[in-house]
């Protein structure tokens, strides 16, 4: 299964928390709140709080919902919190 956002993130040059290296969903910046703090929002949110079965960037309905309905002139990695209401 897919641990990303559940048992590891990754953390950008940049500061931005993300579920994994490959997912442009950020959950906040080290730089402006602390780690834990981004750990239990990303937790919170609906497409992480239970578990998957397979990488969630391979997940149809994840990219529907997450990915797909990213504004082409976005910057990435995407706030989450700024974009999404979930």
């Amino acid at each position: 299964g897919c641990f990303a956002g559940r048992r590891w993130m990754h953390v950008a040059a940049g500061g931005d928390v993300m579920p994994c290296a490959y997912t442009p969903l950020s959950f906040g910046n080290v730089r402006e709140d602390g780690l834990a703090e981004i750990w239990k929002r990303m937790g919170k949110h609906a497409a992480y709080k239970g578990s998957a079965d397979y990488c969630m960037m391979r997940n149809p309905e994840f990219r529907k919902e997450y990915i797909h309905t990213i504004p082409k002139d976005a910057q990435i990695p995407l706030r989450v919190d700024l974009q999404y209401k979930k």
